[in-house]
């Protein structure tokens, strides 16, 4: 792959998301051997929001919070595969997200450049 690795998660469905410095994010599938490639495009509005990822977080129905660096975070959908990204418009302190974790609530707590996020995924916002 040649790529600057900086996090990798197996997920519920045995698939492989490896996050990278620069590169985007790739999803291995191992069972059926493909690869799909996420990188920000201008065409693609809904698209990841930036190339640089620093974490994953699975939830509970299999979808996927991506921690970026300069582009919030996002939202992978597994069910609809689709992208949703959220910035500082949403509530967020800093759109680099070092680090996501869930609490009981539901809620994500973010580890940002600014600071403690605390992100209500039913609301959408901070």
């Amino acid at each position: 792959m040649g790529k600057n690795v900086s996090v990798m998660h197996l997920d519920k469905k045995q698939n492989l998301w490896i996050g990278t410095r620069g590169d985007g994010l790739f999803m291995v599938d191992l069972i059926n051997e493909e690869l799909k490639t996420f990188n920000p495009t201008l065409k693609d509005k809904d698209g990841l929001s930036s190339n640089a990822i620093l974490c994953l977080l699975e939830t509970e129905p299999g979808n996927l919070w991506i921690g970026t660096r300069g582009g919030g975070i996002n939202f992978y959908n597994s069910e609809t595969k689709t992208v949703q990204s959220y910035g500082k418009k949403q509530g967020l302190l800093s759109t680099t997200v070092s680090s996501i974790e869930t609490d009981n609530s539901g809620n994500l707590w973010l580890s940002t450049q600014a600071g403690i996020s605390r992100f209500d995924i039913t609301e959408k916002n901070s």
